[in-house]
């Protein structure tokens, strides 16, 4: 009778372990998709580095025709000159904002997939354990019987 108790306890608490399972694997799932979005903000950051960096090279080449055509006229060659130079200040500005982002979502995804290693670590321990008590509950009851 004790045993059956302890037996329907085990039971109680292995479906127990299982609801908590499942909670953790759904957590797991939304860390997943965490790390995927953030995985695409990158991709995306880094596409606007390089348009940035093409526009960077454009606006430098616009620049340089200005200097030439500005050597005739100094006072066209001065405006472009700072207008250049602010432009690149700024392009400047943005690609250290994006690199800045860049690396603030690869700490995140770094720290996401930490997340995912303890939650899968966790999973693995209690299955085990829920095992190991199942086994020995199982071990009890069958010398119970003999």
């Amino acid at each position: 009778m004790e045993n059956k108790r302890d037996f329907d306890e085990l039971q109680k608490d292995l479906a127990d372990c299982k609801v908590q399972l499942e909670a953790k694997e759904s957590l797991f799932m939304q860390t997943l998709l965490k790390l995927e979005y953030y995985r695409k903000m990158a991709e995306e950051l880094s596409m606007l580095m390089k348009i940035s960096s093409y526009t960077r090279r454009a606006e430098l080449a616009a620049v340089r025709e200005s200097k030439l055509k500005a050597v005739e006229q100094p006072e066209l060659m001065e405006n472009a000159i700072n207008t250049g130079r602010e432009k690149v200040s700024e392009l400047l500005e943005n690609v250290s904002e994006l690199n800045e982002t860049i690396a603030q979502l690869k700490l995140a995804a770094s720290e996401l997939e930490k997340e995912k290693s303890v939650l899968l670590s966790e999973k693995e321990a209690e299955i085990d354990l829920a095992r190991t008590t199942a086994v020995q509950e199982q071990e009890q009851l069958e010398e119970m019987q003999k």
